[in-house]
């Protein structure tokens, strides 16, 4: 692709883990289809993100080790793909790296929903989130760019109030005025 025509030494790059199923790394060197790169001690690695998604560092043990791999099998690291969003939908490049990335970071901090387009995606959280189904406060100022059940539910009673609404003033009924 033309993303990985782009991939220089020092850009960093989604690899394939078998534990942790996808990892950032920075490529060392790069030759045609093959790159080099650098991938921090997996037992002990991190990353660090800047406030506007940029990857700040890749933090290991000290102990990191360079693996050979097939560009054709990675993926290029966006900025967004560092950025907590509501939407996936709003991430550049989208692929299953960045998106396990973003519902894992975004279920550590219970934000245990998020949208995709039009599509919310749950994830159990196995435990009681403090709040998370508070009625009065959904009920007072409903906010529909959030993700949560509730605006579903939301979206959903305004989609049938207006359906309704046209059913019962002649629109898509067959009566004219």
């Amino acid at each position: 692709s033309d993303a990985l025509s782009a991939v220089r030494p020092g850009t960093l790059v989604w690899i394939e883990d078998a534990k942790a199923v996808w990892r950032l790394a920075e490529t060392s060197r790069v030759a045609g289809d093959i790159a080099w790169v650098i991938e921090p001690n997996t037992a002990t690695s991190r990353m660090t993100l800047g406030g506007d998604g940029a990857a700040a560092d890749l933090e290991g043990d000290g102990d990191a080790a360079e693996v050979k791999v097939d560009l054709t099998e990675c993926h290029v690291f966006d900025p967004s793909h560092g950025l907590d969003l509501d939407d996936l939908a709003a991430m550049n490049n989208l692929h299953e790296a960045p998106l396990l990335y973003c519902l894992y970071r975004r279920f550590i901090n219970d934000s245990i929903y998020t949208f995709s387009g039009p599509v919310l995606i749950s994830i159990n959280p196995y435990k009681t989130i403090p709040g998370l189904y508070d009625l009065d406060s959904a009920l007072e100022s409903p906010d529909l760019s959030r993700p949560h059940v509730y605006s579903i539910a939301h979206r959903a009673a305004l989609q049938h109030m207006v359906k309704c609404f046209n059913n019962t003033h002649g629109q898509g009924t067959g009566v004219e005025e």
